[in-house]
């Protein structure tokens, strides 16, 4: 249930300032996005309006737009969500937008970095949240070290702490002195922390 019908029903029983002052929230946030896109003194339109990004036809209709607009998107789940365009390019239109968390729009922005992976696209604090990466690890791997995207998501992270030893006059971390030696790591470590070898 969408609640297209408490709308409706809602709609019957109110007048038009009687509408809007029951559903307060959702109309200042209607008035909000017509004065970002609408208006060129709005602090906000160069953001909006100035970018292209317009409204549809049915929630700028000057007897229906709040009712129409209200219809189309429904009531504000809860004070955690705000009105969030899916593509950040599109315009204010019934299936461009979504009530959505701070979190949400946070990774939905333009300056985000979104990578594919497995047919799913997502921006890369996404996947390292959902891969239980560190922070940065996959932008790294991708962007910095250059990985293709297979080997940036599977590869095994390697969580031990490094430890560097010096012998012969060359210092170098536990595991290049183990493939040196032709033996795993954890042996080495054990020959060298726990036997004193």
């Amino acid at each position: 249930s969408c609640g297209c019908l408490k709308i409706e029903a809602l709609v019957k029983r109110s007048t038009k300032h009687g509408l809007t002052k029951i559903h307060r929230t959702e109309y200042i946030c209607w008035k909000r996005i017509r004065q970002s896109c609408l208006n060129p003194k709005n602090e906000d339109y160069d953001l909006y309006g100035g970018r292209g990004i317009k409204i549809c036809d049915r929630w700028l209709d000057k007897e229906h737009g709040f009712i129409n607009f209200l219809q189309d998107v429904g009531l504000k789940p809860s004070n955690k969500q705000s009105l969030d365009r899916i593509d950040v390019n599109g315009n204010y239109e019934p299936t461009n937008v979504r009530w959505a968390t701070q979190k949400e729009q946070m990774r939905n922005v333009r300056k985000n970095v979104f990578v594919i992976y497995k047919d799913t696209r997502r921006c890369v604090s996404e996947w390292e949240e959902i891969m239980n990466m560190k922070p940065n690890t996959l932008y790294r791997r991708l962007f910095i070290l250059n990985w293709n995207i297979e080997k940036s998501f599977t590869e095994i992270i390697d969580t031990r702490p490094r430890i560097y030893l010096s012998f012969g006059g060359e210092r170098a971390e536990l595991s290049d002195w183990a493939r040196r030696l032709g033996i795993k790591r954890d042996t080495l470590r054990k020959r060298i922390f726990y036997y004193n070898m």
